[in-house]
């Protein structure tokens, strides 16, 4: 089964996130929210199968700024802290799936196996982020 994180933006619109994350709620799949620090009142964000993360370390965002980046980078830190992954998906807080959760890790299963017969990918090439 193929790990994945998905890292979440989030700044409005909590009830989509919900059905976001519900959407994505999977066996190997976990989930990182990063909630903007303009955000008053943290929702309520529930998980029945992945592990869900909340960021404690929250940006102020502004876009297009190097905010954004600060904001990716605490996503990513958080992950690399409990992966590795075989997949990290950068979404926003208000995407929805178009497609089944179930399609797209066939999907990512076969470019994981394109990416491992073509010396892609190999566990050995991940670099833990540090500090």
């Amino acid at each position: 089964m193929l790990k994945q994180a998905y890292l979440i933006i989030a700044h409005n619109e909590f009830e989509i996130l919900q059905r976001l994350v519900s959407e994505l709620d999977a066996e190997g799949t976990d989930i990182y929210i990063h909630f903007d620090a303009k955000v008053k009142d943290l929702p309520e964000i529930s998980t029945k199968k992945s592990r869900l993360f909340v960021l404690d370390n929250r940006v102020n965002v502004q876009w297009g700024t190097v905010s954004q980046i600060k904001c990716e980078l605490a996503l990513f830190e958080a992950a690399a802290a409990n992966g590795p992954y075989d997949f990290y998906h950068v979404i926003s807080g208000t995407h929805y799936l178009l497609s089944q959760l179930r399609r797209l890790m066939l999907i990512s299963r076969i470019i994981k196996e394109k990416l491992l017969s073509l010396g892609f990918a190999k566990t050995s090439h991940i670099k833990r982020l540090s500090k």
